[in-house]
């Protein structure tokens, strides 16, 4: 049985609104034609009621009203002007009651034909909003109280419809009037609560989309780590090479010198410790020497390894008092000999201006690591490019430098590459841009890394450049 309706104003829909009307427009067009062919067919019972009880000038009203509204109909249908339709409307159904009214002989021979009116505020309400119905509502009690001081009036000029016709027209009136804005409001309810299940069938979609954006998110964020980690490579193994040698050689002078130490007991076995004590004290003197420099270098060695382990953590790490000069002078090592290890032939100057006050400041050391290694493999690329281009006296130069101001430590990271046009200085912290041919970057780096110094730690990354003299990217961090 539901599907009547439905399919009722599913045609309705389409007879009567265009394909770029919106949902809600689309309702209330084809909820107030719906209403017109209701009062029609109840115009046109009305007459033939009229005509049967012997009221011939009161049947001439529903009928002239149902052929204007029929006419009016067609023309909306075939000139979609819905406003012209919608107040032809509105305007019948306050009018023509009265005239019904009038013509039997007021408000109590009428049996109150003038509740019909009341729909044409209803209608207001419904189809206009609440501001446009007030003139409405105002008509409607006007044409009320007219008609009911005018009551006498109008009984003297026709005969007194019998009690039973009276009755019936209160009966019929009142219950048709009642169930049309009954029947109405439903609709309207029914129609409320199907667009919220749609909301919200649309908003758990859009939940659950956006769940699945987070987590493509999250794995690009992952993918772009690995990607910096990837370039991170070349310059750990270059970096903790150094120390390795000389653990490597220390440790040999150390296994020569336990040998010297042996060969030294061996050859004075006849004489006492006293006599050989300064001889012993060299060797174990050069052997405790050797012992610490394995042993500092070790420590350089795993602190390396640690930067990397850190680097590659998939979680935010924890903040802690870090010394940002090493922590900055450590990466563009790295960033270096990776770009070394990459481009065979690659040289650059690398130009370092590190102020002592900077000092210790509260970060996380991992999270910071990777936006000073993404600023200097850009660095380190733009002034490889530009020295691809340029055969000639170009000298590739990288400047880094760090100093305190009022409240904020400065970190510079600058190069004399081709720089940065206009026109893109607003995009290139926006995720996914990237002036890299395609296949070569995935225009997260610098968005990951605006993020990290804006919303990690309350700073600020900007940059500043001009084609042809390279580009100088500056972060500022809460001292």
């Amino acid at each position: 049985m539901d599907d009547l309706p439905r399919g009722l104003m599913a045609y309705l829909e389409a007879l009567s609104s265009r394909p770029e009307d919106s949902r809600e427009l689309r309702l209330r067009k084809a909820t107030f034609s719906l209403i017109s062919i209701l009062i029609t067919v109840a115009g046109v019972v009305w007459g033939i009621m009229y005509l049967a009880l012997g009221f011939r000038l009161p049947a001439v009203f529903p009928f002239v009203y149902s052929l204007i509204v029929g006419s009016g109909f067609l023309f909306y249908i075939r000139t979609q002007q819905f406003k012209r339709f919608l107040y032809l409307q509105l305007t019948l159904i306050l009018l023509l009651p009265v005239a019904l009214q009038w013509s039997l002989g007021g408000f109590s021979n009428s049996g109150t034909v003038i509740v019909w009116s009341f729909l044409a505020p209803l209608g207001a309400i419904l189809f206009l909003g609440t501001r446009e119905a007030y003139p409405w509502i105002g008509a409607h009690a006007t044409v009320a109280l007219a008609s009911t001081f005018s009551d006498g009036y109008w009984s003297s000029l026709v005969d007194t419809p019998a009690s039973w016709i009276k009755l019936l027209f209160f009966s019929v009136n009142g219950g048709t009037v009642s169930f049309i804005v009954f029947a109405t409001l439903v609709y309207f309810v029914h129609q409320l609560k199907q667009a919220h299940a749609d909301a919200q069938n649309k908003s758990d979609e859009l939940q659950a989309a956006l769940t699945e954006l987070h987590d493509t998110q999250a794995l690009l964020i992952h993918a772009e780590k690995m990607a910096s980690l990837g370039q991170l490579t070349a310059g750990i193994a270059h970096e903790i090479k150094n120390p390795l040698n000389f653990v490597n050689n220390f440790a040999k002078l150390s296994v020569e010198l336990a040998d010297e130490l042996h060969e030294e007991l061996d050859a004075s076995t006849d004489k006492t410790v006293a006599e050989i004590r300064d001889d012993l004290g060299e060797i174990v003197a050069d052997l405790k020497q050797n012992a610490a420099k394995i042993n500092e270098h070790g420590r350089r060695a795993d602190g390396i390894v640690k930067s990397m382990l850190e680097h590659a953590r998939s979680t935010a790490g924890d903040r802690r008092a870090t010394d940002l000069n090493a922590l900055l002078d450590e990466y563009v090592n790295l960033a270096f000999h990776g770009m070394r290890a990459q481009q065979q032939g690659f040289r650059c100057d690398i130009e370092r201006n590190y102020a002592e006050t900077v000092g210790k400041l509260e970060l996380v050391p991992q999270e910071i690591g990777r936006v000073f290694l993404n600023l200097l493999n850009n660095a380190f690329e733009a002034v490889r490019e530009q020295a691809v281009k340029d055969n000639g006296d170009y000298l590739p130069t990288v400047r880094v430098s760090t100093r305190a101001l009022d409240g904020v430590v400065e970190i510079r990271v600058g190069d004399n590459g081709p720089g940065i046009p206009p026109e893109i200085h607003d995009k290139i912290f926006e995720p996914f841009f990237t002036t890299k041919p395609t296949g070569s970057g995935t225009g997260l780096g610098l968005s990951l890394a605006y993020d990290i110094v804006t919303q990690g730690h309350g700073g600020r990354l900007r940059v500043e450049s001009e084609p042809g003299t390279g580009a100088t990217f500056i972060i500022e961090l809460p001292a």
